[in-house]
């Protein structure tokens, strides 16, 4: 194996190191590097389809998909279908609530997507999300996450978007503790959005709010499960004013939390 990186550019990932250890082999949640060493790997991004997955469903996967056509844009196949019908039911049943299905080719894909939507249904112009947040990094949904690092490329482009407290009762904004806490983060949101001071609200205290964005556990913001009231009065609130809801179930959906998806908690 020629392992001469003249040609690999690093695009936006994250290397820790100048030479990252070039995996070669995988078994379960175990890698073993070029030279050898083995990790335990606990990632919650690309490594996921490791953890827990019996290898023989990606070889009854592979049977499958190659009988399958590649077909242009403007059809359909039995598939799509099939599992559009599957997918809607499932979620449907479990939330009480009748939905669409739409297929992505990526999580930072599906929340550009999701935004899209909200573009389309709202004539509101801002977004809400979470300090800590990660919600992508596509030029559109990295103007949702937290690090600027992921923006910083495009220059000084923006579109509007406020954050507020990072729902991490470990590190509270207000340097309180469970314990004595009164729930500053609550009462600060609801200070936010009914002044014109944030830049939120207009005169007449209407909020120019579209969708408050949000993900039921913060997975790149430090794996932190949001306040339980914190979290649900915050929802609560938005809805009241009128802005969508768009919850990012990318690392918490389908059961990675125990229950189907993350927001069911």
């Amino acid at each position: 194996i020629n392992m001469n990186n003249t040609y690999l550019a690093k695009g936006d990932f994250v290397y820790r190191t100048d030479n990252p250890p070039i995996i070669v082999h995988g078994d379960g949640v175990v890698l073993q590097d070029i030279n050898g060493k083995k990790y335990l790997d606990a990632e919650a991004a690309n490594g996921t389809s490791g953890l827990g997955f019996d290898g023989s469903i990606f070889e009854e996967a592979l049977t499958k998909v190659k009988d399958i056509p590649s077909i242009p844009s403007f059809s359909e196949t039995e598939l799509r279908i099939d599992y559009a019908n599957k997918i809607g039911k499932k979620i449907s049943e479990q939330l009480n609530m009748p939905g669409k299905v739409a297929f992505e080719i990526g999580g930072a894909q599906g929340m550009e997507l999701a935004m899209k939507i909200v573009k389309s249904n709202s004539k509101k112009s801002q977004f809400v999300v979470f300090e800590g947040g990660y919600h992508g990094r596509s030029a559109y949904s990295s103007q949702l996450s937290a690090s600027h690092r992921y923006r910083k490329i495009n220059g000084d482009w923006r579109i509007p978007v406020y954050r507020i407290p990072y729902p991490d009762c470990e590190q509270c904004r207000f340097d309180k503790s469970i314990k004595n806490c009164g729930h500053e983060c609550i009462e600060y949101t609801r200070k936010m959005i009914g002044s014109e001071l944030s830049g939120i609200s207009v005169n007449s205290m209407e909020q120019d709010i579209a969708a408050f964005v949000f993900e039921p556990v913060l997975n790149a913001g430090g794996c932190v499960v949001p306040d339980k009231e914190y979290l649900e009065t915050t929802v609560r609130l938005f809805r009241k004013m009128g802005a969508l809801i768009i919850v990012d179930e990318i690392f918490t959906g389908f059961y990675r939390t125990g229950k189907f998806l993350g927001i069911q908690h």
